[in-house]
Formats: C-alpha cells, sequence, structure tokens
C-alpha cells in the first residue's frame, strides 16, 4: 500500500505547510460565519432564544452526516476530489444567507429565519459528511510518530488566525457605522471567499492510496468502534463532555448582547481572547500528549472547563468584560488541549482500514448528543423567558440558571475522564509535574512561560 513513506521528506514538510495554510483560511471562514456579527445579525431579523438554540444545534446534529460519511470514505479510493465538491458547495450556502435579507425583502420574520436554518443546516451537514474525508487522508499522510505536535503547530497558527480575524471585526465593529444587518453579510462573503481558497489550497496535497473496506457487511463496520474495550469508553467521555458542554454555550453570545447590552466590539474581544490562549498553548499541549498520553490532558482539561460557564453565571455586569475577556483567554488554553487529545487519541488507536467509522463514531455521535443538548437548551431558556428565582442573596434570571445547570453539567465530566483507558499514559499528576516552572508565582505568564519551555522542541515537528 502506498504511505507516506513514499513521499520525501521535502515534500511532505511542504504538504503539511498547505495543510496549515488551508486550517488558517478556514478560521476565516469560520470567524466570518459564526462570529457575535452573525448573532447580532440573526437577532436584528427577529431571532428569539429559540432560533438561536437551533443555529447553536443544527452544526452539532448535522455531525449524524459523519456516518454516511465514513461509509463513503471506506468505499472510494480517491477522497480529495469528493472533498473538495462538498466543501465548495457547502461554504456558497453561506453566501445565499448573507444575500437572502436583500433577496427577499418582503419575506416574514419567521419564514426568513427558516430558511436561514434550513441553509445553515444543509451546509453544515455537506461539511460534515466530507469530515471523515479529510481525516482519513491527514491520518494517511501525517506520520505518527510527529502526528500530537503536528496537529499542535497546525492549531497555534489557525487559532492565531481566528484571533486576528477577530481583532479585525471588532475594529470594524467599533470603528464604523454600519448597522449589523450589513456589517454581518459583509463578513459572510469575506468569510466565504476565504473558505473556498482553503479547499482550492489542499487540492495540492498529495493523498496516499487509500485503504477500501468493501467486503465487510455495514453493520459489522458501525459497530467495530463500539467492541473495542478502550475506544468505547472515550465515545462515553466524548458524548457526556459534548452534552455538558452544549447545554449553555450557544447563548453565551446572546446573554452578552442581550441581557447585558455589551457593545459588540466587546463580545468580539471576548472570544478572541479564545483563539489567542488556544493558539499560543497548542504546541505545548501537542507535546505533552506526546510524552504523557491524551488521557491525562483530558483528566486535566475536565477540570478546568466549568469555570467559565461559572462565571458567565455569577459575574457582576459592571465587571462582565474584563472578568470573561481575562478568563477566556485561560479556557481558550483548555480548548487547545482538548482538541490536541481528542483528535490525537482519535487518529492514533483507531485502525487504518475502518479509521474512518471510528472518527465518525466520536465526532458523529458526539455532535448528534451535543445539539440535542442545544435544542433542549433553546427550549427551556424560550420556556423560562421572564422568569426570575431568588436565592442566595440575589435574583436568578433563566440564563444564569441554565449556567448553573450546565456547570453542574460539566462537573460529571470529570469522573469519566479518568475512566478513559490508554495503555501507554502517564498518571494526571505527572502531566501537573511540568507546569511547576509557572506556577504559583508566575500563573499570569503561564501561558508564555509553558511556551517558551517548549519551544525547541516544537520546532522540529514538521521535520
Amino acid at each position: 500500500m502506498e504511505t507516506n513513506a513514499r513521499i520525501s521528506k521535502a515534500e511532505l514538510r511542504h504538504a503539511l505547510r498547505r495543510v496549515t495554510v488551508s486550517g488558517c483560511l478556514a478560521m476565516v471562514f469560520v470567524t466570518g460565519i459564526a462570529s457575535p456579527a452573525f448573532i447580532d445579525f440573526v437577532r436584528a431579523l427577529g431571532a428569539r432564544e429559540l432560533h438561536i438554540g437551533w443555529l447553536g444545534g443544527l452544526p452539532m446534529i448535522m455531525f449524524v452526516m459523519q456516518f454516511p460519511g465514513a461509509f463513503l470514505t471506506n468505499r472510494v479510493s480517491r477522497r480529495k476530489e469528493v472533498l473538495f465538491a462538498l466543501i465548495v458547495a457547502a461554504r456558497l450556502l453561506f453566501a445565499a444567507v448573507a444575500l437572502l435579507p436583500f433577496l427577499m425583502p418582503n419575506l416574514g420574520t419567521d419564514a426568513l429565519l427558516s430558511v436561514i436554518l434550513c441553509l445553515v443546516g444543509l451546509s453544515w451537514a455537506m461539511a460534515h459528511f466530507s469530515s471523515p474525508l479529510f481525516f482519513d487522508w491527514m491520518a494517511d499522510l501525517i506520520p505518527r510518530r510527529v502526528m500530537n505536535r503536528y496537529w499542535g503547530n497546525r492549531q497555534r497558527w489557525m487559532f492565531l488566525t481566528w484571533a486576528l480575524a477577530y481583532v479585525a471585526v471588532a475594529i470594524t465593529a467599533f470603528a464604523t457605522e454600519l448597522p449589523v444587518t450589513t456589517l454581518a453579510p459583509v463578513l459572510m462573503i469575506i468569510a466565504v471567499v476565504a473558505g473556498v481558497l482553503d479547499i482550492c489550497i489542499i487540492l495540492k496535497v498529495p493523498e496516499p492510496r487509500n485503504t477500501l473496506v468493501r467486503k465487510v457487511h455495514a453493520f459489522d463496520v458501525m459497530l467495530e468502534p463500539f467492541r473495542h474495550p478502550d475506544y468505547r469508553t472515550f465515545i462515553a467521555y466524548t458524548c457526556l463532555r459534548s452534552i455538558a458542554i452544549m447545554i449553555a454555550t450557544p447563548f453565551y453570545l446572546y446573554y452578552l448582547l442581550q441581557e447585558l447590552g455589551m457593545p459588540l466590539w466587546q463580545t468580539v474581544l471576548i472570544w478572541c481572547a479564545i483563539g489567542v490562549g488556544t493558539a499560543v498553548t497548542s504546541p505545548a499541549w501537542g507535546r505533552l500528549a506526546d510524552r504523557h498520553g491524551h488521557r491525562p490532558v483530558l483528566t486535566l482539561v475536565s477540570f478546568g472547563k466549568p469555570i467559565i460557564v461559572l462565571l458567565f453565571a455569577l459575574v457582576d455586569p459592571r465587571y462582565a468584560f474584563p472578568v470573561l475577556l481575562l478568563w477566556s483567554f485561560f479556557d481558550g488554553a483548555l480548548n487547545a488541549g482538548m482538541l490536541v487529545a481528542t483528535n490525537g487519541y482519535m487518529l492514533t488507536i483507531s485502525p487504518q482500514r475502518n479509521r474512518s467509522m471510528f472518527v465518525a463514531t466520536i465526532t458523529g455521535l458526539s455532535g448528534l448528543v451535543g445539539g440535542l443538548a442545544a435544542l433542549a437548551g433553546g427550549q427551556l431558556l424560550d420556556a423560562m423567558s421572564g422568569v426570575s428565582v431568588y436565592a442566595l442573596g440575589r435574583d436568578w434570571n433563566h440564563f444564569q440558571l441554565l449556567f448553573l445547570l450546565c456547570f453542574l453539567a460539566r462537573c460529571t465530566v470529570i469522573p469519566m475522564a479518568f475512566r478513559i483507558r490508554e495503555v501507554k499514559s502517564t498518571r494526571t499528576l505527572q502531566l501537573l509535574n511540568e507546569f511547576r516552572g509557572v506556577l504559583p508565582t508566575q500563573a499570569l505568564r503561564y501561558p508564555i512561560g509553558l511556551y517558551r519551555k517548549v519551544t525547541n522542541s516544537t520546532k522540529s515537528a514538521e521535520d
């Protein structure tokens, strides 16, 4: 079988750089179609909590399309052409979303929002259908010995681009007087252009020969990940984590804009801080995952993830911007560890002959339950609209009650993380020893200190 061993070192390095640049353009696309400006745009069109729940849940529910995508991946010898067609079509649909209010100005609010939801759902369905094709291709291309370090480095550049894009959006929102009904469509059109360029760049990346699985019964192919004794514990963990995260996450921006009345540029900067935290710490997490394994990284991250939602519930509106801006950076760092360890575990433990189904089981199943959790959160908010509960000396509105529920759900993920099975991993306490040089006296310098500590090691990630 043709593998990455057939590709020279120089060709592989050049190919991986293309994949990284492609990922950076993809983040520009994500910024344009999922920034606070988009939430403010649909809010200006008349969206309520229920619609926000659907907008947050649809991308997750459509992860279920990764299952048919995995079946297709096992049966096509060439992946990149199919990937190109699906991704281009998916991203062009967001151009239609941007232009819809101008092309159909006489549509009523409910009809307009329904069409937008349908276009968004169809776009994410095609995008997720193509996802196993991409991950299967990358797993064949990237040498396993540098898998975590490469994903960490790529993730650094991707989220640095994401942060810069959010800064550009914040400056634009602050400096211009364009109404959001004009600003958001312009940002979406720019995003679509970047998204199409992204997939055009990756077309020149070499594709090792795909391992075809045609003679195995489809039912056996689908059940194999659940029969794997180690992988099924990881499936349970990712599904519970997705539910706990998505109960409230889609409503962060809506809460800041609607309930706290925060200016658009401030909400953009808060989201930008998440990208900066992810970008700064991603290479370090890749190195730590290589050294200690994926399980201790996921366990450590699970301890930190409940904090951000608790801050949303408790923060005083007068100090919401500086508090959430600061912690969003650290939450981004936790996201970096979660992404690196999840991708690393998923790609290294899955067998090559059925890797696409192993990937689809994680992303598809966890996405589906996470999307349903987002819809449930939206329904709950809509049902409790105007409800206020007095407890512990203060009034709690329906958003804050949902955030507290999400905090409790995230706490239940911690014991599940300890149940992840990985033979060649260290204890979580050994991973914590890596932070001795920056804690507690240099806590505020943690991202920079940890980054400097592993810089020399990560320089060789593409070699």
